[in-house]
């Protein structure tokens, strides 16, 4: 569990976080607060998208950091909307249990550490999986254009 602070009111709130740091598993959050599971090293999509990315010319400019960044950005273009129909996006904060804003100052891992077993879904791609190759590629090509990572 991790501990946020929220700018816009104040209060301290708790949302859980994966263990460890492990190699390749996010969480990703909604705008509607949903959250959805994945394992990126075997997540076939998540090399799928990388390698759009990769493979554009206006990203060959970027390092490693810049190009994780911007796939972290785009993922969500590849997994299925929530019951509301937002888009998942890798690296969204949670919202304040108060205000319900993103609004993070500060944040600290709980101590004593606190760990709760939580059944969150796997993310799905049926949708994505309906495109063929050129379709990926061009919604991928119109997200770069909305990125702020993209040079």
């Amino acid at each position: 569990m991790f501990r946020y602070h929220c700018g816009s009111c104040g209060h301290w709130y708790a949302s859980p976080v994966i263990g460890g740091s492990p190699y390749g598993e996010f969480l990703l959050r909604s705008e509607s607060g949903e959250t959805r599971y994945l394992n990126a090293t075997l997540d076939h999509t998540f090399r799928e998208v990388r390698e759009f990315i990769e493979n554009d010319p206006r990203t060959t400019t970027l390092d490693q950091f810049k190009l994780s960044n911007l796939l972290h950005d785009l993922y969500g273009i590849a997994c299925d909307k929530d019951s509301l129909g937002n888009e998942f996006r890798v690296g969204l904060n949670a919202r304040c249990t108060h205000w319900d804003q993103r609004n993070i100052t500060e944040w600290e891992s709980v101590e004593p550490p606190e760990f709760v077993e939580l059944e969150i879904p796997a993310v799905t791609h049926e949708s994505w999986m309906k495109l063929d190759e050129s379709e990926k590629q061009a919604r991928v090509s119109a997200a770069i254009n909305e990125s702020p990572f993209t040079p």
